[in-house]
């Protein structure tokens, strides 16, 4: 799978978002490949319309508080640590899907020097939300660490995967594409894709989808 746009890519947790949608952006167009699913395997994009604002800035795509496909239930998980000499002053905010980010729900924290903040179900835990999905934007006043886990309940613990999160540099930049490989559809796995606009103005995206042979066999636009 090649993505194009603005800026961004990585790979990442699955049934985050239904198929075919994709936070704040609309997307159209056609593929050659099975639309069916079940459970287990994901893919993921940052795209950045323009650079970001502040230099201790990351981007965790795909965040969720939903149930899922098979009595499914992901929530994600948010670890923020610092592993410098001094506090550390952040702030974590959530831009829900297919709206303007720009006005999403804020929070601030403080880290000690050497300290880990860890919430288990940060849709709950910091913003109150009994349901929803979409994106994170950590930004701080140091360096820290960021990582987002994504998991659901299963017979004997969780499954599920981490997300690390994206700086400036992790992002896809105009005219040079992102590539995800690994991308599969079969009646037991599924790959889904989430496209976060890391900037503050709208892009344009196109995703082409290859076969394991490098023939294009779908293709969709989205802003």
């Amino acid at each position: 799978m090649r993505i194009q746009g603005g800026y961004g890519a990585w790979p990442g947790p699955d049934r985050l978002l239904p198929p075919a949608t994709l936070p704040g952006m609309r997307c159209s167009g056609s593929t050659g490949a099975r639309g069916a699913s079940h459970v287990l395997l994901a893919a993921l994009a940052g795209v950045l319309a323009a650079p970001l604002a502040a230099q201790n800035t990351w981007i965790v795509p795909a965040v969720a508080r939903t149930p899922g496909a098979n009595g499914a239930r992901w929530t994600t998980g948010l670890t923020l640590w610092n592993g410098g000499p001094t506090a550390v002053s952040l702030s974590v905010r959530f831009t829900p899907h297919d709206t303007d980010g720009r006005g999403g729900p804020e929070r601030s924290l403080s880290l000690p020097p050497g300290a880990v903040d860890v919430r288990v179900d940060v849709l709950e835990e910091l913003f109150g939300l009994a349901e929803g999905w979409g994106a994170l934007r950590v930004t701080s006043n140091g360096l820290i660490g960021v990582l987002a886990q994504t998991s659901t309940p299963g017979a004997s613990g969780t499954y599920g995967q981490s997300v690390p999160a994206l700086s400036a540099a992790g992002l896809v930049r105009d005219g040079a594409p992102g590539t995800i490989a690994g991308v599969f559809e079969d009646d037991l796995v599924r790959t889904n894709l989430a496209l976060a606009n890391a900037g503050l103005a709208p892009v344009d995206v196109e995703v082409a989808l290859y076969s394991k042979d490098g023939a294009q066999i779908g293709r969709a636009s989205c802003r």
